[in-house]
């Protein structure tokens, strides 16, 4: 559909591929298989119990991945623990969180 519209979407869908591997590849360096996984999918599931808007699940997943990344790394420092672990764990109790106060789970009313 966006072909259609003239909008390039094979070049969009390449480059975001290409950006998404050299973003594991350098993190992977940098803090760890562990951590990265976890913060490319912990923060994006999170922003899914949120809310059903691309954008705005988007825009979620990169406040709540660079938020529980802060304060991960604050809580490390505070009690003196290993910063990967201390933010995994975060993002995982955010994540439930989200899941126990999710819109998507609310009951549905029963119509008679």
């Amino acid at each position: 559909m966006a072909e259609a519209s003239g909008v390039p979407a094979r070049r969009f869908f390449f480059l975001l591929l290409t950006l998404v591997a050299l973003t594991i590849v350098v993190s992977l360096k940098t803090v760890g298989a562990i951590l990265v996984f976890a913060l490319l999918l912990i923060p994006a599931a999170t922003a899914y119990q949120l809310t059903s808007s691309l954008r705005r699940m988007m825009a979620y997943s990169v406040a709540i991945g660079v938020l529980v990344s802060v304060a991960g790394v604050l809580l490390s420092f505070q009690f003196d623990l290993p910063a990967g672990p201390a933010i995994v764990l975060l993002a995982t109790g955010v994540f439930f969180f989200a899941v126990a106060l999710s819109p998507k789970r609310a009951p549905k009313p029963v119509l008679s």
